[in-house]
């Protein structure tokens, strides 16, 4: 039954009295994403580990130290979610570890085919439709981590000169 609390007010000489709406107090549990494990492009060679990401103290996308291990970046969409970024990205060397396999990323052309495993099991399937080097300044962060639209699979790396004084690619 419902219940009247408060809220008693005049209108003219009657007095109203106000339901007050109500809700359950658990919120839905939401359902955990099926995490991005593998990637993989036959073509160029490319066979790697996937492992979850945040972001950096300095604000941006957290990647593994191994240029052998791509992150996906978690706050975004994941493999087969139907909308939205999936953002894998990874070092494409390491003074630590050596160069990384996504050096070869570069010699990925259109038509190649992407394979995203995921923890369950499900393969997803991509396909390559451009391949560009951008410079850091003019990269596109809205369009990088977008969570609308069409899913797309963007794939990350470094390149171009390396600037010895600012210690990255350009």
């Amino acid at each position: 039954a419902g219940r009247r609390c408060g809220g008693r007010g005049r209108v003219g000489e009657r007095a109203v009295a106000a339901e007050v709406p109500r809700s359950p107090a658990t919120p839905t549990p939401l359902v955990p994403p099926d995490v991005p494990v593998s990637v993989a492009i036959s073509s160029v060679r490319i066979e790697a580990e996937v492992v979850p990401v945040g972001v950096d103290d300095d604000r941006q996308m957290e990647l593994p130290p191994d240029p052998d291990v791509l992150g996906w970046y978690r706050f975004g969409s994941t493999a087969g979610e139907g909308s939205g970024s999936v953002v894998l990205a990874g070092h494409v060397d390491s003074v630590t570890y050596g160069v990384g396999q996504l050096v070869r990323l570069r010699d990925s052309r259109p038509g190649d085919q992407v394979l995203v495993r995921t923890e369950s099991g499900v393969d997803h399937h991509y396909t390559v439709v451009d391949v560009q080097n951008i410079p850091k300044l003019y990269l596109p962060l809205a369009e990088v981590f977008r969570r609308d639209g069409r899913e797309q699979l963007l794939l990350i790396t470094c390149g171009g000169e390396f600037d010895r004084q600012g210690g990255g690619y350009t």
